[in-house]
């Protein structure tokens, strides 16, 4: 969630690049207007620190990437500094008694809390630290012209630090809002297993960090639905949650997914043939072992019939895989089927 919160908030290079502008306009106009070494010095801090700043967050953005949290943490820190130097600098340029750096200072501090309580209620406490950062130095700069004006201005800075808060507040409820609605749509509500649209989402990524070989076991039961027609709907979806938590006692920590009905399909990353072998039997052993349905007081059980594929997501492509997968399940449910033809032709001749 934090992570998420700075990404979001804080490393578009957009807003960075807006914010950093008004930084560099108002040390741009201490150097036009006083025309000294200290409003120099800030330009030039401005200038790097921007280019501190900026550079990750671009370079993130066309690769379209996350900025590394270590470095995100560097970026965050440069900011602060960015903050502390406009805050005395402003402060200095109110105290050169110029008016117009004297407006300027005071419409870019105020300019710079609305900022603060938008882009940065990502990190509230940062935020009020940097209000303080920034408000102190032109809270004394203030100060010489009276009380009045120093009230005014210590109310507008309470109010932006309270205005941080509950942005905060909402930001936290949309993010986890969004996460909870990315996890329902990719989630079977049944069984608790990966859904269709998660299948699809986990077979990208891993054809997004792996050219090696995965094998994708796609599997079928059999004798679900006469269960079903007998025992009632109640009594099969007890029966699927059971298979799924079976599944995934099976799969440990590899993906398991419902994509409908009866039909359900585990990856196996960096699996071969061999491996998808050893996994298939002990599905096979899982799945067949008897049920209890409580509410019937009946010992039910299902078979399973199992087709597996194997190859590079990267080349091959998720759907060729799935598909070849299906296939493989026919083909093997029409084997099942010919051979228990044929023992029933065998027990008829005798």
């Amino acid at each position: 969630m934090r992570a998420d919160l700075i990404d979001t908030m804080m490393l578009r290079p957009v807003g960075v690049l807006t914010a950093s502008l008004g930084f560099l306009l108002m040390s741009a106009s201490a150097c036009w207007f006083a025309r000294t070494g200290w409003a120099v010095a800030w330009l030039v801090t401005d200038l790097v620190l921007l280019a501190a700043r900026i550079v990750p967050a671009w370079i993130a953005w066309r690769t379209n990437s996350r900025v590394p949290y270590r470095i995100a943490r560097i970026i965050l820190l440069l900011a602060s500094l960015m903050f502390a130097t406009f805050g005395v600098g402003c402060a200095f340029s109110f105290a050169t008694g110029i008016q117009e750096l004297q407006l300027a200072a005071t419409m870019a501090v105020m300019a710079l809390f609305t900022g603060l309580a938008i882009r940065w209620a990502a990190l509230p406490r940062l935020s009020i630290a940097m209000h303080v950062v920034v408000g102190a130095p032109m809270a004394c700069a203030l100060a010489g012209i009276g009380a009045f004006v120093l009230l005014l201005f210590a109310v507008l800075a309470i109010g932006s630090i309270v205005l941080t808060i509950q942005n905060n507040r909402t930001l936290l409820a949309v993010l986890a809002a969004k996460r909870q609605a990315q996890q329902l749509a990719r989630t079977d509500v049944l069984t608790q297993l990966v859904n269709r649209a998660g299948l699809d989402i986990e077979l990208e990524r891993l054809a997004g960090t792996s050219t090696r070989s995965v094998s994708l076991l796609f599997l079928d039961l059999d004798g679900f639905k006469g269960i079903n027609d007998r025992y009632g709907h109640a009594a099969g979806d007890r029966l699927l949650v059971e298979i799924g938590a079976r599944l995934r006692a099976v799969a440990g920590e590899q993906v398991v997914a419902r994509l409908g009905g009866d039909e359900f399909v585990i990856v196996l990353p960096d699996a071969g043939a061999q491996m998808a072998e050893v996994m298939a039997a002990a599905v096979r052993e899982a799945i067949t072992r008897p049920i209890h349905l409580r509410e019937h007081g009946a010992l039910v059980s299902v078979g399973v019939s199992l087709g597996c594929a194997s190859g590079s997501l990267a080349v091959d492509g998720a759907a060729r895989l799935l598909a070849d997968a299906d296939a493989a399940l026919y083909a093997a449910k029409r084997r099942r089927h010919r051979q228990a033809a044929r023992q029933a032709a065998s027990r008829n001749a005798a």
